[in-house]
């Protein structure tokens, strides 16, 4: 069964699957998977001395997962990362 993140939500499962190369298909999986301590692409690449970004404008609260999981570097979202323009439909910043 493939994600439906783009008919109803879910961007996170398709984000953590391909983060982490595990199949993420619900939030208890999502939920084990934050807690493993997995290596995830992120990560990976910040062990090679990369600097890491996630840009999330659609995100407009705390995402502790982000760093947690992920180990990003920097995590900018709608509230950091400069957008002024108008909302479009849910999000405040357009992602597409």
């Amino acid at each position: 069964m493939a994600h439906l993140a783009d008919l109803r939500g879910g961007s996170w499962l398709a984000h953590s699957t391909l983060e982490s190369g595990a199949w993420v298909d619900g939030q208890r999986r999502y939920e084990q998977l934050t807690s493993s301590g997995r290596l995830t692409l992120t990560r990976a690449f910040g062990r090679a001395g990369w600097r890491t970004v996630i840009a999330s404008p659609a995100t407009t609260r705390d995402w502790p997962e982000g760093r947690g999981l992920y180990g990003v570097d920097d995590l900018q979202d709608g509230r950091t990362n400069g957008y002024a323009g108008p909302s479009f439909g849910y999000a405040t910043t357009p992602d597409q």
